[in-house]
């Protein structure tokens, strides 16, 4: 539907805001015009309504009539306020869902106020659309509804530190702006939905300490700007996927405390942006490729409790500059203690314990460590500057 309207250049900003507001119901539009014009949008006594700065050919311009035509106004009007009433309606459906709120949270989502209004919704500020969802810690029980999936705008959403149970759920692969996602401290269950895949603008994905099963779908492969990954403590199995090392710009990859086996993949030496390497907690065997130990921007490596076998490098400390915390306790290495972790100035947290390492614990160069707080090798406690057996 095209609107149509004629008036005297000179006598455009004396349009009545009454007959604007009739048009236009509140809402911001394109327009598009004969002459060329800027439009920037005013807030006028609580309607949205503009101001044009002209630019003609000509400095000449009485007596000119512009034909400006407001082009599918109408059409764009109803699919804002339908998309605005969709997100209304799906957040009800969750308030519906929730079936214990003690803290009261669901109180404020009522009609008395505006949607973009009730606690843990942030909107878009022009287009009203709800962008963010932040319900964490809020001791909310329930489940999730699939009209969840109808929040199209979203970029995060963060339910951290609840009670939500069920699955989670397929519809999460509409949200394809979505950039954060927060699921993990819940009773979710079921698998990983393969749908996320087409939420290509992930950053975060964040589904720990749950009840998920199954493996980690291939489908997620396209998940190409990913930084951050959490899934432990969950109960996924099968094979870690080689297919996470093409993740470039990962900092984060906490896969711990799963039933995870098979090898670590050697496309993780590809990690470079690495910083936070833990995957103990699983049944992995093999070793750890000599590529992972050249990602100098690691800073946690933790692969206790595997199956894990094979030598530590000799310049494990050096090739591992930025080390704070190295956990390698119950698994199978042997070979002796790579004395270059003296060169790893900020080693905090140290556990060798209960692998098959021989040799002299070389304490003359630990003690140059002075940001060590624990060390554990074997059956043997360390504080730093006094020795506890």
């Amino acid at each position: 539907m095209v609107v149509v309207i004629f008036t005297d250049g000179k006598h455009f900003d004396n349009l009545s805001c009454a007959a604007i507001h009739a048009v236009l119901h509140s809402r911001l539009f394109h327009i598009s015009l004969g002459v060329e014009l800027d439009v920037n949008v005013l807030n006028m006594k609580g309607l949205d309504f503009f101001r044009s700065k002209w630019r003609f050919t000509s400095q000449r311009f009485c007596g000119l009539y512009c034909n400006i035509v407001l082009s599918d106004v109408i059409a764009s009007l109803a699919i804002t306020d339908f998309g605005n009433e969709t997100d209304r309606l799906a957040l009800l459906d969750l308030k519906r869902r929730i079936t214990k709120d003690p803290l009261r949270i669901m109180s404020s989502w009522n009609d008395s106020v505006d949607f973009c209004s009730w606690i843990g919704v942030t909107c878009h500020h022009s287009t009203k659309r709800v962008m963010i969802l932040d319900l964490e810690a809020q001791e909310l029980v329930g489940s999730l509804p699939h009209s969840i999936g109808n929040l199209t705008y979203l970029t995060g959403i963060n339910l951290r530190h609840n009670h939500f149970r069920g699955e989670i759920l397929q519809e999460m692969g509409r949200l394809r702006s979505l950039q954060y996602l927060n699921m993990s401290y819940n009773s979710f269950v079921g698998k990983i939905p393969t749908n996320i895949s087409y939420c290509t603008q992930l950053k975060m994905l964040d589904v720990s300490s749950n009840m998920i099963i199954g493996s980690i779908p291939d489908q997620l492969s396209s998940l190409l700007n990913l930084t951050h990954l959490w899934v432990y403590g969950n109960n996924l199995t099968g094979t870690i996927p080689s297919w996470i090392g093409n993740f470039s710009s990962l900092n984060t990859l906490y896969l711990d405390t799963n039933n995870f086996q098979g090898s670590i993949p050697n496309e993780f030496g590809r990690l470079t942006s690495l910083g936070k390497f833990v995957l103990g907690l699983n049944n992995l065997s093999g070793i750890v490729p000599s590529s992972i130990y050249n990602i100098s921007s690691i800073y946690i490596f933790d692969v206790t409790q595997n199956q894990l076998h094979g030598e530590l490098p000799p310049n494990v400390g050096i090739t591992l500059p930025n080390l704070e915390q190295f956990y390698i306790s119950l698994n199978k290495f042997t070979g002796a203690f790579p004395l270059s972790l003296a060169n790893a100035s900020r080693l905090q947290s140290l556990d060798f314990s209960l692998n098959g390492l021989t040799g002299t614990l070389p304490a003359e160069s630990l003690g140059s460590l002075q940001s060590l707080v624990w060390l554990n090798v074997d059956r043997i406690n360390w504080e730093v500057g006094k020795l506890v057996t």
